[in-house]
């Protein structure tokens, strides 16, 4: 099979998923709750999401960390503060409540 009819296939494929998902989302019925957030955040964040990322900047930056005090790289000191600070927004969106509008500092 060459790549080109490899990929004709796939975009088949593709647009037969996209159909089909399509008409099944069209004949259900809607289940989700009619609660509107009004805090800060128009949704609620997944807590288990929050704090694997969270949890995943803070060993980035942990490890970072490492590489540049055992090089004594100190140009590269940009990438754990990112990385630390990625993980402290992450960890804060745990705490926001979607339905309270006063704004803590975020």
């Amino acid at each position: 099979m060459s790549s080109r009819g490899a990929y004709v296939l796939l975009a088949q494929a593709l647009l037969a998923l996209n159909t089909v998902q399509a008409q099944s989302s069209t004949n259900t019925t809607s289940t989700t709750s009619t609660e509107q957030y009004t805090g800060i955040l128009k949704y609620k964040p997944s807590f288990a999401a929050n704090a694997a990322f969270g949890a995943i900047y803070a060993v980035l930056g942990v490890m970072f960390s490492f590489h540049i005090i055992r090089r004594n790289d100190k140009w590269a000191l940009c990438l754990p503060l990112g990385a630390f600070f990625s993980a402290a927004g992450y960890f804060i969106r745990l705490t926001l409540d979607p339905l309270n509008v006063r704004i803590m500092t975020y």
